[in-house]
């Protein structure tokens, strides 16, 4: 694996402060989905956090489930993820969100491959006909990170990294699907915003750790899941704008 996988994560957070060290049966969500990754032979796994003496719980999160952990900028993104990237010698990242504990780890070596295909600087996930939101991945190269930190200048740009890849003319970026179009479901939204969304996390994993495979579990078993009738699902009012 040439890319690393950088996880930014911080305990500050508008709506659901301190989510990412939330107890799912007693794990801390950040802990969960770091080891969601490396479970599934993803190398190469980082933490991204800010300097903030709360963050001092985030590295310790990190740390304690066996990687590394960077700490940067606290709102400027696009410094933190390019520092990062220098620090490890990364010349592509893999951009995952601490908000994101049930990330697709087959998202990725599919992202890489199509990014190797196509000389792409950019790959987004994240949309109506990509993977279910809440297990996408965004896909960059550390040269378009450093284009993206001479150019970027708004706030909106540096705290939120994508916008500016989107918005570029002079990049060569695409919006990605699953191979498998029955995995896409723009109807499932699993990314940790609110406390009803980590309320349907923490039903999720208690179903697959009673069946055994908390970690490994697949997007075709989420789906089953979802479709199966056995969840109570209460945030779907929530994500409508997406």
């Amino acid at each position: 694996m040439s890319y690393g996988v950088i996880i930014q994560a911080r305990m500050g957070s508008s709506r659901r402060p301190g989510k990412i060290a939330a107890l799912l049966q007693g794990e801390a969500m950040l802990a969960y989905q770091i080891k969601r990754l490396t479970g599934a032979g993803i190398r190469n796994v980082v933490v991204a956090t800010s300097q903030t003496p709360d963050d001092d719980r985030t590295a310790e999160i990190a740390r304690a489930a066996g990687v590394a952990c960077f700490r940067g900028s606290e709102n400027d993104l696009i410094d933190r993820y390019l520092q990062c990237a220098r620090q490890f010698g990364f010349t592509e990242i893999a951009r995952v969100t601490g908000d994101d504990p049930l990330v697709d780890p087959c998202c990725l070596p599919h992202l890489h491959k199509l990014h190797r295909a196509e000389g792409l600087d950019a790959i987004f996930t994240t949309h109506p006909q990509g993977w279910i939101y809440g297990t996408s991945v965004d896909f960059i190269t550390t040269k378009a990170l450093e284009r993206a930190d001479h150019e970027a200048r708004s706030d909106l740009y540096r705290e939120h990294v994508i916008p500016y890849f989107k918005a570029s003319d002079g990049l060569a970026t695409a919006y990605a699907s699953p191979p498998d179009p029955d995995e896409i479901r723009p109807d499932i939204f699993v990314s940790v915003d609110y406390q009803e969304d980590l309320d349907l996390i923490a039903q999720i994993l208690e179903i697959f750790t009673q069946e055994g495979r908390r970690y490994d579990f697949t997007q075709k078993d989420l789906i089953a899941l979802f479709d199966s009738g056995r969840l109570e699902i209460n945030n779907r009012h929530l994500h409508s704008g997406f």
